[in-house]
């Protein structure tokens, strides 16, 4: 796992709710980087409304959104730029059929 054992875990955020629901979302975020490379984890957001999820992550050099939209079939889109605002991908997912 590369820290010490004291470590594991201590990043990590759960949350129970307080009433029983017949089902839940969750959502988790990985941020991948180089061994030593800070990070801020105030630069993950999460924003939530009626109709979906939004979780952004601000990074100098590849920003990202990803929204999960609610509702009973799991779909939503991301979009990732670069550092000058480049649109690199934007897509949906799953993929939505045209007919």
């Amino acid at each position: 796992m590369g820290g010490k054992w004291q470590e594991v875990g201590t990043w990590r955020i759960e949350i129970i709710p307080q009433s029983k629901k017949d089902s839940y979302d969750f959502i988790n975020v990985f941020y991948i980087g180089d061994a030593g490379e800070p990070f801020d984890p105030d630069n993950i957001s999460l924003k939530e409304d009626a109709s979906a999820y939004n979780i952004t992550v601000k990074d100098d050099l590849v920003p990202a959104s990803v929204v999960f939209l609610k509702g009973e079939e799991p779909r939503g889109n991301i979009e990732i730029k670069d550092k000058d605002g480049n649109l690199l991908i934007k897509d949906d997912f799953p993929e939505v059929k045209k007919r």
